[in-house]
């Protein structure tokens, strides 16, 4: 097997973030994810275009998803509620698309765009990382 990739990731320093962010990280081989925490306060300490540039995944709390989109911070997810997500999908949507997703609710994950809802065995994500990788 290849090396992993390696991805820089911030999060906020909560179980509700780190805990689910670290276990979904570890289910996989193709990448080794090295975690920062912050508290959410310290996230306006820097602006969001920083940030974005500074990390290849960031997980935060944050109500200001205006202000990402419009500093070109984020690219667009275009997805319609997946179901489960939970009650927060809504507040990430901004000017007619869907920018972000919660993390604090049921399980929903995308590979590469494809929905996988639910809590899942590693044996489905491993089968649609390859398909992903073999192009389908």
């Amino acid at each position: 097997m290849d090396e992993p990739i390696v991805l820089r990731a911030l999060g906020w320093d909560h179980p509700r973030c780190r805990g689910p962010m670290e276990a979904c990280a570890a289910a996989y081989a193709y990448a080794r994810v090295a975690w920062e925490y912050r508290s959410l306060e310290s996230f306006g300490d820097q602006p969001l275009a920083e940030l974005a540039n500074s990390y290849d995944l960031v997980v935060i709390d944050h109500p200001h998803i205006g202000e990402a989109v419009e500093a070109a911070c984020l690219r667009p997810l275009d997805v319609a509620d997946p179901g489960g997500v939970g009650a927060t999908h809504a507040s990430y949507e901004y000017a007619g698309r869907q920018w972000a997703l919660g993390v604090d609710g049921t399980p929903a994950f995308f590979v590469n765009g494809r929905p996988l809802q639910g809590a899942q065995p590693l044996e489905a994500f491993v089968r649609v990382i390859e398909e992903e990788l073999r192009g389908r």
